[in-house]
């Protein structure tokens, strides 16, 4: 069949739960599509085919544009349905059209007040779900510390998508005195399935006072609460309790729990309740559960299920849960309930308790400062008195077990360094080897989940840090978090994109929850060079003792130069932003720009104490391993490929501009190379790094049509730096004796080395791109080589820097050379000169070397506005 001339089509790829046997399955769904440039401009409507597919109706977002205005990114969002389901994988097709019409055949059924056929109202800091004879009645209860009941404040509500099949409201709010405890939660409502979707995030806006730069638990800015979760009032009394755990046990027949109807004893007789405890692991005692006194205090090992005078005891449950009543069957499933532990279900006469933040003896929650967590809910409400329980049931699973994905990238497309192989030339090659035993091995990251039960609502999605095995030495158990070093996330999205393996959404959805949730610092009461930064792992060859995710325990400070904080060095946007594009998960673009934006922040000199002398930029956001050194390295690469990352999400130009303005900063074709000791590995082996966000830059550049003088700089950069690691590269092993740890990580940055030649091949006359090809396989294989030399070569950081570079080595070394930028005449452009950068603070050391230096200080410090700035900035800056 014929496209419709502005018509593009793209395959999905709908997973669902292995070894499904139901007949049918409603499926809500949200993923990205990228679109051809020129292809879909301005609105757009979309709908879905496939053998045995009924289109619910689709909402369509745009993500992203071209620079022609057409869209790049468009998310889609509904409901489909399947009516016989084949397999676990099943293949449909979204074909996407320019909206001219813009008409609607909904009418919104979202309030923001008392609106008679509203389904979703916001009304007294409740939320009211149903048709108004069937409503159902949410609140959000949360309780301090000593289990007293904080009240919330609804600060705004929104609704952001209205008139379609799916519509989504947003709520924000804060809690009575904790006025730094901050609520942000939206309720997705997809008609067709009369399903809401409820994400609710609780943030504690507050700075950590890390004393000494130490950020254990226990710390002043923390938040304590003894349980948090959801209040569900149902239109009348339950007559009968169904749950299963999980699609796997799902019975047809249903589980009759109990005759719920109240005997008169009161609303608040329990009648049937599930709480998870702990992971139910075999570790599930870890001290990787320790609070902020160094104890490990979970109550037993796994849930226990109690109804009337039964009690059932196990190791995980996760539980679908359908209240029967007389207005109908209500459907409850809390997302990831046994792996983000604690949480508890309680079934009352007329309601429904589900704690998300599961209180259990005196034990409390403590919420560090900075540090949020997101909670999911799937609550389907009574569409009509006749609901069946068991096609209910059904579409529970469809709710909580099922995923839609595009197929794949275009091979033009900016968001990645190169096109992507096929699934065919991946899966024959020594990288699809390596990236199963990495993810899915007996060492892999899965099984290293479980091995320090890296579970519960602050660990779940991180990885282990099991590399650090090798060389500690402590006496506790081994705790070592991973945080995302060298971009795991986006080596594992794009090892998903090549095989196409769902076991993959493992491993990345969490982990992207997870850095959104955990390792950012959510504040904007910290120094400015620590605002919405991003945690380093947890320090080398120690055990995190009570620092969680924040690196630096006091435990481990062995001198008073001990500690630290979010640094340039560790800022990783690319997984986040491609995660967005493909899941169409807001919270991870929002997360991305926090990071940009933290780049722009600790450059900006008038944010720190200095300003009173100098407030010009700090150079905080290119320094690498000294203040001193502006060159290539992963401190400048990291915050250059953030600020190119914001620009790809939002197309704002000035993330672009001040990209440029370090990449000027950092880097020049006429730079003496030899004068940067690049051959120095542990002191320089990083500016690897910053040469492949150079082709990165590059890449996105021609892929906007965008060849200005600035391409050119880089360009020449590039290739000139490649020139010299022809002469001068070698495998970092080759020099051995060298290195203070010589680890399989040494083998795996050599992959860096591969991709910056190959991709400087791509800019370079054919004569000289042959001799950086061969140089870059000749790297390669002995990468390889040394690589599966050592006795534990799938650990998890050699895993980040290959699931990466990996794939950019197939995917250069099969690409012919393409010498499009030399063709033209170039060669007589002006580029800028080399600029001689000196970062903030020496700045100011040198003019107070000199009276007229000290002489400015003191007048601008008894200006009363100078004088209290300077002093508030102290008091941010104290450590």
């Amino acid at each position: 069949m014929s496209l419709e001339p502005d018509e593009y089509k793209a395959n999905l790829i709908v997973n669902l739960p292995a070894g499904w046997a139901g007949e049918s399955l409603r499926i809500p769904f949200r993923c990205g599509v990228p679109v051809p440039k020129g292809r879909i401009c301005g609105p757009a409507t979309a709908s879905v085919s496939g053998q045995g597919v009924t289109d619910y109706g689709c909402l369509v977002e745009t993500l992203a544009c071209w620079p022609d205005g057409s869209s790049r990114w468009l998310a889609v969002e509904g409901v489909l349905s399947l009516s016989r389901v084949g397999g676990p994988r099943q293949v449909v097709t979204v074909g996407l059209r320019p909206n001219s019409e813009n008409h609607a055949p909904y009418h919104t059924q979202i309030a923001c007040g008392n609106q008679k056929d509203a389904v979703l109202d916001v009304l007294s800091n409740r939320l009211y779900v149903g048709r108004p004879d069937t409503r159902v009645n949410i609140s959000i209860y949360i309780n301090d510390a000593k289990k007293r009941k904080i009240s919330l404040e609804i600060t705004g509500h929104e609704p952001v998508r209205i008139k379609g099949p799916v519509e989504k409201l947003v709520v924000r709010g804060r809690f009575g005195k904790k006025r730094d405890l901050l609520l942000v939660g939206s309720v997705t409502h997809y008609r067709p399935l009369a399903a809401m979707l409820m994400t609710i995030t609780l943030r504690n806006s507050r700075r950590a006072r890390h004393r000494g730069g130490l950020w254990d638990l226990g710390d002043p800015g923390s938040i304590l609460l003894s349980e948090f979760g959801l209040d569900i009032e149902l239109p009348s009394a339950i007559r009968t309790w169904y749950w299963a755990d999980g699609w796997k046990c799902l019975s047809w027949d249903c589980l009759p729990i109990n005759q719920c109807d109240d005997d008169g004893n009161g609303e608040s007789r329990e009648l049937w309740s599930v709480f998870q405890a702990s992971s139910g692991g075999e570790n599930w005692n870890s001290v990787n559960h320790i609070d902020g006194q160094g104890q490990v205090r979970l109550p037993f090992k796994g849930y226990v299920l109690r109804f009337g005078k039964e009690e059932k005891r196990g190791d995980r449950i996760t539980p679908l849960c359908v209240a029967a009543t007389d207005f109908g069957a209500i459907g409850i499933v809390p997302r990831r309930f046994w792996e983000e532990f604690p949480k508890r279900i309680s079934v009352f006469p007329r309601s429904v308790r589900i704690a998300l933040l599961a209180g259990y003896d005196e034990q409390v929650h403590e919420l560090q400062g900075g540090e949020q967590k997101t909670f999911n809910v799937w609550v389907v409400y009574p569409d009509c008195k006749t609901q069946n329980v068991h096609g209910l049931l059904s579409q529970l699973v469809g709710l909580s077990f099922s995923s839609v994905t595009v197929d794949h990238i275009p091979s033009d497309f900016p968001e990645v360094l190169a096109p992507l192989p096929c699934t065919n030339q991946w899966a024959n090659s020594r990288l699809a080897e390596f990236a199963e035993k990495a993810a899915f091995g007996p060492t892999g990251i899965l099984a290293n989940r479980e091995k320090v039960d890296e579970f519960g609502w602050r660990h779940f999605g991180d990885t282990y840090a099991d590399h650090e095995e090798t060389h500690y030495q402590g006496s506790l158990p081994l705790t070592s978090h991973y945080n995302n070093q060298f971009d795991l996330l986006y080596g594992c999205i794009l090892q998903r994109l090549i095989s196409r393996d769902p076991r993959w959404d493992e491993i990345i959805v969490p982990l992207a929850n997870h850095v959104i949730d955990i390792d950012i610092y959510h504040t904007d009461q910290d120094r400015s060079t620590f605002n919405h930064g991003l945690f380093w792992m947890t320090d080398h060859y120690r055990t995190a003792y009570t620092a969680t995710h924040r690196a630096f325990s006091r435990f481990n400070a062995s001198t008073k130069r001990y500690g630290g904080g979010p640094c340039n060095e560790h800022n990783y946007t690319s997984g986040l932003a491609l995660y967005y594009f493909l899941w169409g998960d807001e919270r991870a673009k929002e997360a991305v720009l926090e990071l940009a934006n933290w780049v722009i922040a600790m450059e900006d000199g008038s944010q720190t104490p200095y300003f009173v002398v100098d407030c010009g930029p700090t150079g905080l956001s290119t320094m690498t391993s000294s203040h001193d050194y502006h060159g290539p390295g992963r401190g400048a690469a990291n915050s250059i490929n953030a600020l190119l990352d914001a620009w790809l999400l939002t197309g704002e130009k000035r993330y672009l501009e001040f990209a440029e303005v370090l990449i000027r900063r950092t880097v020049h074709p006429e730079d003496n190379i030899a004068a940067l000791d690049l051959r120095n590995a542990e002191l320089r082996w990083s500016y690897t790094m910053y040469l492949e966000v150079l082709g990165k830059y590059l890449r996105i550049k021609r892929a906007f049509g965008d060849m200005d003088t600035m391409h050119e700089y880089v360009r020449r950069s590039l290739v000139r730096y490649a020139e010299w690691m022809v002469d001068n590269e070698e495998p970092y092993l080759a020099r051995a004796e060298q290195l203070e740890y010589p680890t399989e990580a040494w083998a795996a940055q050599d992959f860096r080395k591969t991709t910056v030649l190959l991709c400087a091949s791509q800019y370079a006359a054919p004569e000289v791109a042959a001799g950086f090809r061969n140089k870059a396989i000749a790297l390669a294989e002995a990468a390889w080589r040394d690589l599966l030399r050592f006795p534990r070569p799938h650990n998890v950081r050699a895993a980040a820097v290959i699931l990466t570079q990996g794939i950019w080595h197939l995917a250069l070394e099969q690409s012919s050379t393409d010498v499009c930028c030399t063709a033209q005449n170039t060669n007589g452009r002006n580029l800028w000169p080399r600029e001689m950068f000196i970062p903030q603070r020496t700045r100011v050391r040198n003019k107070l070397k000199s009276p007229r230096g000290w002489l400015t200080l003191l007048l601008r410090v008894t200006n009363p506005r100078t004088m209290g700035r300077l002093l508030y900035l102290l008091w941010k800056w104290r450590n």
